[in-house]
């Protein structure tokens, strides 16, 4: 796909115009004027550069049938394929649509396509009863709705710093031990454990807004900034080298392939693990190739009663 790359000095000139023909007066000291204001810029730099956004809508989410693959070991019993569960995935599915989503991407590699592809050819026909897992309960549902041809695998693997210093090791060498067991991340523990209780409690539309919301996925991603990442001492970098430099270029990675399985003007669901979302909200946010639509204008009750799509633009 053909990249569009809009040089700082055109994204200024293009503001400093647009100021000129709407006002000589800079916007009011509110935080609302002055979103507003930069939104009108950066919306005329789109439109000189003929860039239609994709509008994109992460589903950040639990894995229904967890295979153990993470530091963190569930505590929760969610069994998809229940009758309890199949009424609320089906709800899910219903409002998803109102989306009209061209594109359905799940976390999977792209090596897998071919597999998932097959999978979902003999889930069309007939022939493959849906596993528990959100890729086929929901990514398989959404895209039959939506009478697509399949769903697109993003994920990546990360690439890592060679050679990669052991943050534990270092510590220990270098009197930063203490660093290894932070306050903060023992607290959040607890949080974790809560969320699997939760997630046999309520219904699923509502463990998803809650694990979609701001405020966890800014408390869940800054875990990553705290414990072993402070370890280091302005020559030496274990805690940012490691594991959270691979974290970061795996969702880069990942960003990048929603935008290649993607084309301007697309409406793209983007199904995943909700531990991805705080940094690829933040990259859609600052893309003007993206339009970001938070999940609650989807999944919402206010979404709900008007059947909207979270703010589809012409």
């Amino acid at each position: 796909m053909k990249r569009t790359w809009i040089p700082l000095t055109f994204i200024l000139s293009a503001g400093a115009a647009t100021a000129q023909t709407q006002t000589a007066e800079p916007p009011a000291r509110t935080r609302e004027a002055v979103d507003n204001a930069i939104q009108a810029t950066l919306h005329s730099v789109t439109e000189r550069a003929g860039v239609k956004p994709r509008r994109v809508l992460f589903v950040g989410t639990f894995h229904f049938d967890d295979q153990g693959l993470d530091e963190y070991k569930p505590t929760h019993h969610f069994d998809a394929l229940s009758e309890r569960r199949q009424k609320e995935i089906a709800e899910i599915i219903d409002r998803l649509d109102n989306f009209d989503a061209d594109v359905v991407c799940v976390e999977r590699r792209f090596g897998n396509k071919s597999s998932l592809d097959n999978q979902f050819n003999a889930y069309t026909d007939g022939k493959l009863d849906l596993g528990p897992n959100e890729i086929h309960q929901i990514g398989f549902r959404l895209a039959e709705r939506e009478h697509l041809e399949g769903v697109s695998p993003v994920d990546a693997e990360a690439r890592w710093h060679e050679p990669v210093e052991n943050p534990e090791t270092w510590a220990k060498e270098n009197d930063q031990a203490g660093k290894l067991r932070n306050p903060l991340q023992i607290a959040f523990f607890p949080v974790i454990q809560e969320r699997d209780r939760l997630i046999d409690a309520w219904h699923l539309t509502d463990t998803l807004l809650a694990i979609n919301s701001e405020t966890y996925r800014e408390t869940s991603n800054g875990m990553y900034l705290t414990g072993a990442f402070q370890v280091g001492d302005g020559e030496s970098y274990p805690g940012v080298d490691g594991f959270v430099s691979a974290w970061h270029n795996r969702n880069l990675r990942i960003f990048q392939n929603i935008l290649n399985a993607s084309e301007p003007g697309d409406n793209v669901v983007v199904l995943i693990g909700a531990g991805h979302v705080p940094l690829l909200s933040f990259m859609a946010q600052c893309t003007p190739e993206v339009e970001l639509v938070d999940l609650i204008d989807v999944l919402g009750d206010e979404a709900a009663e008007t059947g909207e799509s979270g703010g589809e633009t012409e």
